[in-house]
């Protein structure tokens, strides 16, 4: 296996953290490894997501001991989520391809070489499966639902939709819009546009230090995505046209209403509720499809806008190995997700 595994533009290695301080050596010592042993070109870019511990410190004191480590951190003005974390980080990325991980040492580094290769190979975005889980039913089950249930409402066929190790085509990422808790459906999204989604089996390490900031467990996890999953479900289908979804169901009340109104005439029945039901169905069909006409022009418009993020960056840290591998690249380019940069290492 070449080294550089035919990747010539780079590879961008994202990962979000949050209070990880006890696990950033060894996930950087892990990466420094597997990275240098196989790819000739690579950047890797951790966001911090409001940390309330030495993450960030530890993060910008790690060239002391891997210098030729290309480290980029952002960091967060305040704890906005996983789904706005690796919104930063992949806003930023420079490499050809891309790959996402979590910082809690659960994912393991060296699954990476294999995933770019299968990316490579044959696919746009190729997801990580934690066959062997070292976690307990209360998380594992309510995993295996939501990939059942995103299978069904999006032709997504893979059976882990909660592992954030993939890797991805950067044009395929490039311009997705993440918003509430829409990390988890990244693949369903890319399939959406037309990408090619493969899995394959990656290791799934117990947590052996510090304790779990993202995942939710049981109901609670389940109640926050379901309202994610639905909007995933209409995006999905009508992400170019959202008058089709609020036009049919518009057009569906019209035609009760008319219905509603021969069914009475001919029953006899009483004409002051047929009146009443009439008239809410009417008014029911012209609001949706007036509702529709105005997603319509509104999705049109956004297509034509900058696609700015909010200024989730308080501030950034550049190491002197990341700042001489790609600042010729960004040329003139601030490359900021948003927020003020921090001073280059030196």
């Amino acid at each position: 296996m070449p080294s550089s595994m035919s990747v010539t533009d780079g590879i961008s290695v994202v990962i979000p953290m949050l209070d990880e301080q006890d696990n950033v050596a060894p996930l950087l010592d892990e990466l420094h490894s597997t990275m240098n042993e196989h790819f000739e070109k690579y950047e890797l870019i951790i966001v911090d997501d409001g940390s309330s511990d030495s993450t960030y410190a530890q993060l910008q004191s790690s060239q002391d001991s891997l210098p030729d480590l290309p480290l980029r951190v952002l960091r967060h003005r305040d704890s906005f989520g996983q789904t706005a974390a690796l919104a930063t980080g992949l806003s930023v990325v420079q490499g050809h391809v891309v790959v996402t991980l979590d910082g809690d040492l659960q994912n393991d580094p060296a699954d990476i070489p294999a995933l770019v290769e299968r990316l490579v190979e044959s696919a746009d975005v190729v997801c990580g499966w934690r066959r062997h889980r070292q976690e307990g039913p209360i998380r594992s089950i309510p995993s295996r639902l939501a990939a059942w249930v995103i299978g069904r409402l999006t032709g997504l066929d893979i059976h882990d939709v909660g592992c954030t190790l993939r890797a991805y085509r950067r044009e395929i990422v490039a311009d997705l819009d993440l918003w509430g808790e829409m990390h988890r459906f990244i693949p369903a999204l890319c399939l959406a546009v037309g990408a090619r989604v493969a899995e394959m089996e990656v290791r799934h390490r117990p947590r052996t230090q510090g304790a779990t900031k993202y995942g939710r467990t049981g109901l609670r996890r389940l109640f926050r995505v379901i309202p994610d999953l639905v909007t995933l479900s209409v995006v999905s289908r009508y992400r170019g046209r959202p008058i089709r979804v609020y036009g049919w169901w518009g057009v569906g009340a019209l035609v009760a209403a008319v219905l509603t109104a021969a069914t009475a005439g001919f029953a006899g029945a009483e004409t002051g509720i047929a009146v009443g039901l009439c008239l809410c169905l009417l008014y029911a069909g012209v609001v949706l499809i007036g509702i529709g006409a105005g997603a319509e022009l509104s999705a049109r418009a956004y297509a034509a806008a900058t696609g700015a993020r909010p200024g989730y960056v308080r501030e950034e840290y550049r190491s002197a190995a990341w700042s001489r591998l790609w600042e010729p690249q960004l040329g003139e380019q601030t490359g900021r997700a948003g927020g003020t940069a921090g001073p280059e290492a030196s």
